[in-house]
């Protein structure tokens, strides 16, 4: 069986990634609180029916903070089971998700106890950190709008079938900033651009011109 923890901050697109699993036919269940996951992951492994072999738990800061500090734990005790479990965290930048509850008109969760809306963010921050550095995959959606996220839940979650390796390159201009979301970034700025060769312009890399300029090129 495999099962999918989604949180992440209030207004990074939680809702969204749970409705991409449920469209791909995963059980999903949001707001579920920490304490419970044991519990849940039993009633779905000694279910006789076996009607779902995958599911989504929607985890965020409407549980206790009690309930957070024991996730590391739990997470543990689920994975020595041998349960397919993987953790996706999404963020936002604290500006974006301020002009988003603005454009929404919601509430955020913790603005009930009477914090102002940047220190709700910031406390959401520090109740949902323990479940953050569990993440297997993290996202950044402070640009990408609810099709883009849509896509990548796909592409992360949805076609990956097994246990391997996976691999997200993607290529980013450095006027348009750097992409918070990866864990390894390479400049290739000092490597020969086939581009401005005139001749190769309207090639690709697939392209053996293309291939035979770069492997001209040792530096």
């Amino acid at each position: 069986m495999r099962l999918i923890i989604v949180s992440g901050l209030s207004g990074s697109g939680k809702s969204v990634a749970l409705n991409t699993l449920e469209d791909h036919d995963f059980y999903c269940i949001d707001n579920l609180s920490p304490g419970l996951l044991t519990a849940f992951v039993e009633q779905l492994n000694s279910s006789t029916l076996k009607l779902y072999d995958k599911a989504a738990v929607g985890i965020d800061a409407r549980s206790s903070e009690a309930d957070m500090e024991v996730f590391p734990g739990i997470i543990e005790t689920i994975k020595a089971s041998k349960l397919n479990v993987e953790i996706v965290y999404l963020q936002a930048e604290i500006n974006i998700l301020i002009k988003r509850f603005s454009e929404t008109r919601r509430k955020h969760p913790l603005t009930r106890q009477g914090l102002p809306l940047t220190d709700a963010i910031r406390k959401e921050q520090q109740l949902l950190s323990s479940i953050a550095s569990c993440a297997d995959i993290r996202i950044d959606t402070s640009q990408t709008n609810v099709h883009e996220l849509r896509a990548q839940i796909q592409e992360r979650l949805c076609n990956n079938t097994s246990a391997s390796l996976s691999l997200l390159i993607q290529s980013f201009g450095y006027k348009n900033g750097v992409p918070s979301d990866s864990d390894f970034v390479f400049d290739v700025r000092c490597l020969p651009n086939p581009y401005w060769d005139v001749s190769l312009r309207g090639q690709t890399g697939l392209d053996s011109r293309v291939v035979e300029f770069l492997q001209m090129h040792t530096q």
